[in-house]
């Protein structure tokens, strides 16, 4: 009888613990919901093994969980389904308990799409039109129409995407118009800005170039209707097309040019395109010719005179010089021909000139002169002069002469030899008492390297002493027998 009792009590208990460990399914593997035909709604879940039912809830916007119910199935579809937004969530269930919520991702049922924000229409490749709208939440597809100038919305056609090209458009206005649709309808209109498909002006019928003072060019182009700018280009020499610059008028100087030839080309353009280039005729800045000759002489031993050929069109002239072997320097500018430069220092100068137009980029090769060189000797006195002082003494002056330590002195007297070297730092001296003969006087300038050539006075004349009478006095009778005294002075 005990043991009876206990078998049955092991069985109970063993009965009771195995209904309250029993486990409840798992959750779906997976809750998608998906719109399909525009206002319909297919949900499908992941069965789960074990389960004898699903239940399904969902939700409306930001709503409450509600609308439960039961499934045997993996799936249900809802059809006509008001605008707005849905999430499900399912469980799975059977006879001991449901699992957790799977949930769905969230979908949207839309109304009549909004109109697009914004349509813009652009003018592409002169008459080329290219319109682009933006996308429209639960918009199915677009209707776009057209007006050209003040005409009637015409045109309709449907568009999948949000933009629309149109090639050759024929010059007019143009604006567009488009709306974005659904099943349920559509929106109202979204204009677009008016463009203005004008094409390409006419290219201009003339460019001309003219040459005016010698390196200045001006060019000037017809005007040309519907351009509302102007383009120009231009070659040097045998170059290519080059310096595009825009023009708003119809003309252009250019000055002071370097010496090439020079052809321009202009184009009209407007705000789509621009029209075939027009070509000026070639102008040629010609090179000024180098001066024939440049001649450099010495003067008063340090001065250099300077001259040079005149050069038919030359505005001006440019002169450098260069010191013994250095580099050319101290640029001038002449309208003349010719300079003097005075008391240079001893060295070998050279000089080049150049003619020019008005600027000295303008100007022609260079033409040199012959080096010349200056000696640091000094040059002779210019003047010696003898003067005659008391009857015997005679007063020798000369000129100064720069770059002179001092003098060298000579005297010859009659036809005799030059005698009495004499060494003077003044240029003033004095001979006493001189006997009567003739004089001459010589001088010649010293420093230290060297002396100048003689330079020669006057001759002066030293005259003998005329002789000196005693006075005799004679004392005499005259006729009447009274003395008289008379005198021989």
């Amino acid at each position: 009888m005990k043991k009876s009792v206990l078998t049955w009590g092991i069985a109970l208990f063993t009965a009771l613990f195995s209904i309250s460990t029993s486990a409840a399914p798992t959750m779906p593997n997976n809750v998608s919901a998906n719109v399909t035909s525009n206002s319909n709604i297919t949900i499908s879940w992941g069965s789960v093994s074990g389960a004898t039912k699903y239940i399904r809830e969902a939700r409306i916007g930001s709503g409450s969980w509600m609308h439960s119910k039961e499934y045997l199935s993996t799936s249900v579809s809802f059809t006509n389904v008001a605008p707005n937004q849905y999430r499900y969530r399912v469980k799975a269930c059977d006879a001991s308990g449901c699992s957790g919520w799977k949930y769905s991702n969230t979908i949207t049922i839309y109304d009549t799409p909004p109109a697009p924000s914004n349509v813009s229409a652009v003018i592409k490749n002169l008459d080329d039109v290219e319109i682009n709208w933006s996308s429209a939440l639960g918009a199915d597809y677009y209707i776009r129409e057209a007006r050209i100038g003040s005409g009637a919305w015409i045109n309709p056609v449907k568009y999948s995407g949000n933009t629309a090209s149109f090639n050759d458009i024929a010059p007019n206005q143009y604006q567009y118009r488009v709306k974005a649709c659904n099943y349920r309808g559509c929106s109202t209109w979204t204009y677009s800005n008016t463009i203005n498909v004008t094409g390409a002006p006419d290219a201009p019928s003339q460019v001309t170039a003219v040459i005016q003072n010698n390196n200045d060019v001006t060019i000037s182009w017809s005007t040309v209707s519907g351009a509302s700018y102007y383009v120009r280009e231009a070659r040097i020499g045998t170059g290519s097309w080059i310096h595009p610059k825009e023009y708003t008028s119809t003309s252009v100087s250019f000055d002071n040019l370097t010496p090439n030839q020079y052809r321009y080309r202009v184009k009209a353009c407007n705000s789509q395109d621009c029209s075939e280039w027009t070509y000026s005729n070639s102008v040629t800045i010609k090179t000024l010719n180098a001066p024939t000759k440049v001649s450099a002489a010495i003067q008063a031993g340090d001065d250099i005179n300077l001259s040079w050929s005149s050069v038919a069109g030359a505005e001006h002239y440019v002169r450098e010089v260069k010191v013994n072997n250095g580099s050319w320097f101290n640029s001038k500018v002449y309208s003349g021909t010719s300079d003097i430069f005075k008391d240079l220092y001893p060295n070998t100068y050279q000089y080049r000139v150049q003619a020019c137009g008005d600027t000295r980029r303008d100007c022609s090769p260079w033409s040199y002169s012959e080096a010349i060189t200056i000696i640091n000797l000094p040059q002779g006195p210019e003047v010696v002069t003898a003067t005659l002082k008391n009857n015997y003494d005679i007063e020798i002056t000369w000129s100064v002469v720069r770059r002179a330590l001092n003098y060298v002195f000579e005297v010859k007297v009659d036809n005799g030899k030059w005698l009495n070297r004499e060494v003077y730092t003044v240029n003033t001296i004095t001979e006493s008492a001189l006997k009567p003969q003739l004089y001459s006087y010589r001088v010649k300038a010293c420093n230290n390297d060297g002396c100048s050539g003689w330079s020669h006075s006057n001759q002066v004349k030293v005259e003998d002493k005329p002789l000196q009478l005693k006075k005799t006095v004679f004392i005499h009778t005259d006729l009447l027998g009274s003395p008289v005294a008379e005198s021989n002075q």
